[in-house]
């Protein structure tokens, strides 16, 4: 979807997409002077650039959120390769094996690159977090008895664009298995002297699944309560039951939802599946199954977040994040009853 500068005619000027000779470099200086914009709502305190696993690689950016946790940011000029999920798997483990002394030699050689006078991990964590987590004894030195660093490992793959097995590993880790990873689909645009950077959480609004669920057992639905404490929206809390009700409330003997594990949701008509949907923070994720060239069109057309629609082998994935945009999947839906052997 293109992004557009209002001129002061009123004209609207498009940002251009603009190429980099060195794009996954400037991108690398950019997120570790502006390590917020990873996550939502969260800052990130960088404390290695490029350093050198055991394995002779080099991992783009080693970060600790507020908790402790060390963040693993790997980026990827273009679409995302297959192996970038090893890739980024891989550097997370040899992350998990470091000691304290090694975080902080990794730390201190990374704050004397950049003249932070920093002596170790905790030290940078105090600069990034002292007021977020300070209390009655303010940034005293109990701080770092108060703070596990390196508990666990949070995982960020940034790229242009993600192509459509990658999306489905990342989502199959984080909801199913646990893992706390992030897809970040990002794009460079400029017009005049301005540059935009556009980013998009394609994985990571998700619920993830909690460490009970790691099992191979069959994970349970997670019930409506759940879904509503969590949402940021009042739209995602009014769905979780808005559209099963409407569901019920049209009538038809063969059109049903189905809970699947977590937040997995099934639309089904005659037994067959016509819509997957889910529930992230602020919008829901919907996939519509064998979707025709005039059912795209008319998500395009009428979803108030068209930019997210794109066609996916055989489906078509898009957003629901408001009133409107949930008569439009109804819309859809109602049509596909009243298509001949439906009725």
């Amino acid at each position: 979807m293109p992004i557009f500068r209002v001129a002061e005619s009123g004209n609207f000027v498009p940002f251009e997409k603009t190429p980099f000779p060195d794009l996954e470099r400037a991108l690398e200086d950019w997120i570790e002077s502006n390590p917020h914009m990873l996550l939502e709502g969260e800052n990130i305190a960088i404390v290695a650039r490029q350093p050198r696993s055991m394995l002779g690689k080099y991992l783009d950016l080693l970060g600790i959120d507020a908790s402790g946790a060390c963040v693993v940011v790997e980026l990827k000029r273009g679409e995302t390769p297959r192996d970038v999920v090893a890739q980024t798997l891989e550097y997370a483990a040899w992350v998990d094996s470091l000691n304290h002394d090694q975080l902080d030699e990794l730390a201190r050689a990374y704050a004397a690159q950049r003249g932070l006078g920093a002596d170790g991990a905790i030290d940078v964590y105090r600069n990034a977090f002292s007021l977020e987590a300070a209390d009655d004894l303010g940034a005293s030195p109990a701080l770092a008895d108060r703070i596990t660093l390196n508990n666990r490992q949070r995982m960020i793959v940034v790229a242009e664009s993600f192509s459509e097995e990658v999306e489905q590993t990342l989502r199959y880790l984080r909801t199913r298995l646990g893992v706390d990873i992030t897809g970040l689909q990002f794009s460079v645009h400029r017009a005049g002297g301005e540059t935009i950077i556009e980013t998009n959480a394609v994985v990571g609004r998700e619920r993830a699944a909690a460490a009970s669920e790691k099992s191979p057992g069959r994970r349970e639905s997670e019930p409506h309560d759940s879904i509503i404490a969590r949402a940021k929206t009042d739209f995602v809390r009014k769905a979780v039951n808005m559209i099963e009700d409407w569901i019920d409330n049209v009538g038809h003997p063969d059109l049903a939802v189905r809970h699947g594990p977590g937040t997995e949701h099934f639309i089904r008509l005659n037994n067959k599946s016509q819509v997957y949907y889910y529930f992230a923070y602020h919008w829901i994720y919907a996939y519509l199954y064998a979707a025709t060239a005039t059912e795209i069109e008319t998500l395009r057309a009428k979803l108030t977040k068209p930019e997210e629609v794109r066609e996916t082998s055989g489906s078509v994935r898009f957003h629901l994040a408001r009133d409107a945009d949930f008569e439009v999947l109804k819309e859809l839906i109602l049509a596909r009853i009243a298509a001949p052997g439906n009725t």
